[in-house]
This record gives structure tokens, sequence and C-alpha cells, in this order.
């Protein structure tokens, strides 16, 4: 297999499809030379294929139980000069969904509403806030099974001491 920056570095013309396929591929040991690839050849990728890439980044590193390269390789690209590189690192964070990202994102909030950044800024907070409201959901569903079960038990409870009542009454005036 052809390393991924060789590949970069001779075939500048096919960028966005060889993102694409590592993309697809899903294999996350490719983010170190991917990141390696979009920093060393930052201007030779067109500002599609770039953008695709550090979305690629956040992607593969998803799932990972440590972010922090992908995140602050993508957070160094917020305060990017090309405005189609800082709205899609913006846009990045958000599909890499890590929290510690929240503060930096939070500082689009103030810019103008119809800006592209905050935009991205505030759909990337949404993606983070819903991926962090998943356990919650889970803890609430627990909680809520945990209620269903005490109160079964309740009602169980009733229902034998009022199964006792009745066979005592029955059992008295079966006496008369």
């Amino acid at each position: 297999a052809v390393p991924v920056c060789d590949f970069f570095a001779r075939n500048p013309e096919q960028h966005d499809a060889a993102i694409s396929a590592l993309r697809l591929a899903d294999d996350a040991s490719t983010v170190p030379q991917i990141i390696a690839a979009l920093k060393s050849g930052e201007t030779n990728f067109p500002a599609r294929a770039f953008v695709n890439g550090l979305d690629t980044v956040a992607y593969l590193s998803r799932f990972k139980q440590k972010k922090d390269t992908a995140r602050e390789f993508l957070l160094s690209y917020i305060n990017h000069k090309r405005q189609a590189l800082r709205v899609g690192a913006i846009k990045a964070l958000g599909t890499l969904e890590d929290p510690r990202a929240i503060s930096a994102l939070e500082t689009f909030s103030t810019t103008s509403k119809d800006s592209p950044e905050r935009q991205a800024a505030e759909q990337s907070l949404a993606a983070i806030h819903a991926a962090r409201k998943q356990p919650d959901n889970l803890q609430d569903l627990r909680a809520t099974v945990l209620d269903l079960q005490k109160q079964n038990r309740d009602l169980k409870k009733d229902f034998d001491t009022l199964q006792k009542k009745v066979e005592a009454k029955n059992g008295k005036s079966g006496k008369k």
C-alpha cells in the first residue's frame, strides 16, 4: 500500500477522491497520515478537498477515547485566513463530537447572525450536545425502570394485603 502522504504528493488532482475513500474505509489508524498530508500540502489542496480532509479526520476519530490530536488539529484551523477552512474546521468539530471543543465553538456565538462561522458553530454545538445526551437518556431509562419495579412491588404488596382481607372476611362469613 502507498503511504497516504506519498499518494497526496504524487496525485494532487485526486485529493478529494482519496480522502473520501479513506473516510469510507473507516480506519482510524490513517488519521495521523491524513493530518500530516493536510499540514504539509495545505496550499496544494483545493479548499473543498481540504475541508473534506478536516471532516474525515474528525469522522475517523469520533469513537476514539482520546480525541486530543484530532481536536487540536481542527482547532488550529478555526481562525484560518481562508473562510472555507475556518467553516470546515468548525463543522468538523461537530463531527468529532468532543465536548472539550465547546468553549472554542461558543466564541463564534457572538459573531453576526448571518456569518457562516456562527451557523456552523451552532450546528456543531447541537451535534456535540446531542451526542452527550445519549448516556443521559440511558440513565433516565434506568431510573424509569427502577421506579416501575418499585411500583410493581408496592402494588403486589397491596394486592396481597387485599387478598388476605378478602380471605379473612370470607372466612368470618363462612363461620356464621
